[in-house]
């Protein structure tokens, strides 16, 4: 199971954020002593957020130092601002030996330029670059701390190709950064919020989250959603942050559904048209049906794409424990009631996460 964190501003309603199980949270650097002394220690600070622009040798040491003593798992560096590449290897090098030391993950997050007011690729904007960089970090520092921090948000403004960005990126990819915005301006919404007519996302979230499934992303996910609760009346902070735990848990399902596959003694895909054309593109290789189960009786007995199609009525002559019915078509309703009145448990395959 993936277990999200939330990104913290002041404005955030924590109670809220609690009671929505949000237990974790990234926190700026120049924020974490008053958080502290808010909520008197009692805040599980995971990880902590420091511009590559305000960094020097000394700051880092001071960074470093509040990892340790909150026990934080991670540091991202972002560098909005700032694209000087020298400038991170200088500090990682005079600060080697407390890198190692210390043993904290340490994130290079993506980025853009501005020019004439304009969003622009920068030094670490794109996966050979940002592979580039952690790589030689990893390298000077004679460790494996250093990995890379996609924020969608970033990428989404300078019109990066983001599922290419995070093949690209692969095993160096660390924390993903969860945010929308209209592909104009930097607003840190929440996912799903924008679109750019007639339905269609602004941010290819499908996409995204299908590329991490198939790399088998095992990193941590923050909704760095900032723009969302300082923007809105803190009564609607519960109902909002109970969005954000529904998207985590369909995320979750597409992180797990591989799992499935794997304990399923027997897969039946109910259905045998381009949805299952598109399983079979993506997992048939590795999980191949039992069978396509359909209603159109002149299908039956068909082979397709090496599958047998035949009577829905033959998926109870597969015991219960041993199958794995999925609903592998458009009419998910109306099938969904056909096995609820057969009495089969079934899931739903979504194409639209690897199309």
């Amino acid at each position: 199971m993936i277990k999200t964190g939330i990104k913290y501003t002041h404005k955030l309603d924590m109670e809220a954020a609690r009671n929505n199980d949000f237990n974790i949270f990234e926190v700026d650097y120049q924020d974490v002593d008053c958080i502290n002394d808010r909520y008197h220690n009692s805040i599980n600070i995971d990880g902590i957020y420091i511009s590559l622009e305000k960094l020097d040798s000394d700051i880092f040491m001071n960074v470093m130092n509040k990892a340790r003593t909150n026990n934080s798992r991670y540091v991202v560096i972002s560098t909005i601002g700032c694209d000087e590449i020298n400038k991170l290897y200088e500090i990682a090098d005079k600060n080697k030996d407390i890198i190692k030391e210390n043993a904290i993950d340490i994130y290079i997050e993506n980025n853009y330029i501005v020019k004439n007011d304009r969003y622009l690729y920068g030094h670490f904007s794109d996966s050979t670059d940002l592979n580039s960089v952690v790589e030689y970090l990893n390298d000077i520092t004679a460790t494996s701390l250093f990995g890379v921090c996609i924020d969608v948000g970033y990428a989404n403004i300078i019109g990066i190709n983001i599922r290419s960005l995070i093949e690209g990126v692969g095993s160096n990819l660390k924390l993903m950064h969860m945010n929308d915005n209209d592909g104009e301006h930097v607003q840190f919404q929440m996912p799903y919020t924008f679109t750019t007519g007639r339905g269609i996302l602004s941010t290819d979230w499908f996409r995204i989250i299908g590329s991490l499934v198939r790399m088998n992303y095992k990193g941590k996910i923050v909704f760095n959603t900032t723009g969302t609760f300082e923007r809105t009346p803190v009564e609607l902070h519960a109902a909002m942050l109970g969005l954000l735990k529904a998207m985590e848990k369909e995320w979750d399902e597409q992180f797990e559904f591989e799992d499935k596959l794997k304990r399923a003694k027997h897969i039946i895909l109910f259905g045998a048209g381009k949805m299952a054309q598109n399983y079979m593109e993506e997992w048939g290789s590795r999980y191949k049906p039992a069978f396509f189960a359909d209603n159109n009786k002149d299908n039956w007995g068909e082979i397709r794409m090496g599958v047998e199609v035949k009577s829905p009525d033959e998926i109870k002559n597969i015991q219960e424990q041993d199958r794995l019915v999925l609903i592998c078509n458009l009419f998910y309703d109306a099938i969904g009631e056909q096995l609820d009145g057969m009495g089969v448990e079934y899931g739903c395959y979504w194409d639209h996460y690897y199309l």
